[in-house]
């Protein structure tokens, strides 16, 4: 009997709490993506690190986009696009879709992939690809309606010849723009108006994918849950494992705050913060930092740190951005306190 009640609960659970898969809701972690008259480019290897914030939230979201390979579908280029989505407090979702090349659009999409952090990726119905029930590969466009100036803007030692202009959605929700060519894939370095500011914080040549694995299908992924919800629910949670404390860092000392899975904390390094969130013995996260000694301007990147069993010592790695390799230094702790 409890075996049959354990099912029946977890099931309900699941059926609840993954309603926005069945199409009630949102597909987790889609955001619109801002497409800039014909501004956007299709090249393959280009990413862009973005925050993205909502005002009426008071939310942040760090978004991801890159452009990957190239397919043919039945005699017409397709390209595969990721965009990342990490949001406090959540799991990061990153979504691959296979989309029409085309200069404008929009765009037709082929195929989707899903990965909520923590998980096995899966494909997303067709019927969440196009039309009414789309909620996957939301393009939202906005036409340059005036150019007011144009600038060399300086970013973490990178120089770029930008334009500032004013902009309107197809709904007439205007915005204030500054774009560039130079930032492909979506050539904005930051997008304002009263419900939202996307900024940059970073962009590169060198985009990999972040899926991990093979995509299984919808249904047997949902049943999957199933069996994890069955499973944990006759069992007792392990305990999060504790990056809490005072760690000697290969860039100096860093403070470290937990509250479940989350993590927040500064390191004396150019005034360095991090945030991240843990999985199993693995905290993984992004770190921000001053670019000198001298001046304000920070640089960011991705780290991840592997907690030793005693918990008393991480092994670490670090990079710039969200995509590339990771560097040859390590980044890793102590515990002191």
């Amino acid at each position: 009997m409890k075996v049959k009640t354990s099912f029946i609960l977890a099931f309900f659970l699941l059926l609840s709490g993954f309603s926005d898969l069945a199409g009630q809701e949102n597909i987790p972690g889609q955001r619109p993506m801002l497409l800039l008259d014909n501004a956007f480019q299709f090249i393959s290897g280009s990413w862009a690190d973005y925050t993205y914030f909502d005002k009426q939230k008071n939310e942040s979201t760090r978004l991801y986009f890159s452009i990957l390979d190239r397919e043919t579908v039945k005699n017409a280029p397709y390209i595969w696009m990721e965009i990342e989505a990490a949001v406090k407090d959540a799991p990061v979702v990153v979504t691959r879709v296979l989309i029409e090349e085309k200069k404008a659009g929009p765009f037709r999409i082929d195929q989707a992939i899903v990965q909520v952090q923590g998980y096995s990726p899966f494909s997303v119905p067709q019927k969440y690809l196009e039309g009414q029930d789309q909620q996957v590969g939301q393009f939202q466009a906005a036409h340059i309606v005036s150019q007011l100036a144009q600038q060399v803007i300086e970013h973490n030692g990178k120089k770029i010849n930008a334009i500032t202009a004013e902009a309107a959605t197809d709904k007439g929700d205007k915005m204030s723009i500054t774009y560039s060519l130079e930032l492909p894939p979506i050539a904005v370095y930051q997008a304002e108006n009263k419900d939202f500011r996307l900024s940059i914080n970073d962009w590169g040549m060198d985009a990999r994918s972040k899926i991990n694995g093979p995509p299984e299908s919808f249904l047997l992924w949902i049943m999957e849950q199933v069996n994890n919800a069955i499973s944990k629910s006759d069992t007792t949670a392990p305990e999060t494992q504790s990056f809490a404390g005072k760690w000697q860092t290969d860039f100096g000392v860093m403070t470290l705050t937990q509250n479940g899975i989350s993590v927040d904390g500064t390191y004396t390094w150019r005034n360095g913060r991090v945030k991240g969130t843990i999985t199993d013995n693995i905290l993984r996260g992004t770190w921000t930092q001053n670019s000198s000694d001298l001046g304000n301007d920070v640089t960011s990147g991705d780290f991840e740190f592997v907690l030793s069993s005693d918990g008393n010592s991480f092994a670490g790695k670090w990079r710039y951005g969200s995509g590339g390799e990771w560097q040859s230094t390590p980044w890793n702790g102590t515990r002191t306190q």
